[in-house]
């Protein structure tokens, strides 16, 4: 009759206990550490959307001043105003203000986007030049017909 030998630690294949425990930790630590970061990645996602969208409306209220400064203010007079704007993920104060440039040229005229969210209160703010469409003439009709051509 034939007896195997006794195992060994050496012939003895497998993990321990510890072995697994260890790996369980390991792994554990790496998802808590991939789901924090998917979070931070959707929180900046969301202020990122936010900001663009505040950027976008003091834009377009530049633009609209621009081709109607002289509803808002007199050539050389300063004004201001503001109004709301319900975007697609927050409510926007904007607030604008026209002040002469000291050569009475131009306009200085400067576009504060407000908003609020869960993570605090933000602001952004684009100031330009506007020309004052007032030094120029109108233009002035043709003197002569130009010939026609044969």
């Amino acid at each position: 009759m034939q007896h195997d030998p006794p195992l060994t630690s050496s012939a003895c294949s497998g993990f321990t206990l510890l072995e697994a425990l260890l790996t369980l930790l390991i792994l554990g630590f790496g998802l808590v550490a991939v789901a924090r970061l998917q979070t931070t990645v959707l929180i900046e996602g969301q202020q990122t959307k936010s900001l663009a969208e505040a950027a976008t409306l003091a834009r377009s209220q530049i633009e609209s001043l621009r081709f109607a400064a002289n509803l808002y203010s007199a050539p050389g007079e300063s004004a201001s105003g503001q109004k709301t704007h319900s975007g697609l993920h927050e409510t926007y104060h904007i607030k604008w203000q026209l002040r002469p440039a000291p050569d009475n040229a131009f306009t200085h005229t400067e576009v504060s986007v407000l908003w609020t969210d869960r993570f605090g209160s933000h602001t952004t703010r684009l100031a330009t030049l506007l020309m004052d469409p007032a030094p120029f003439p109108p233009a002035l009709p043709p003197t002569e017909e130009l010939p026609a051509r044969p």
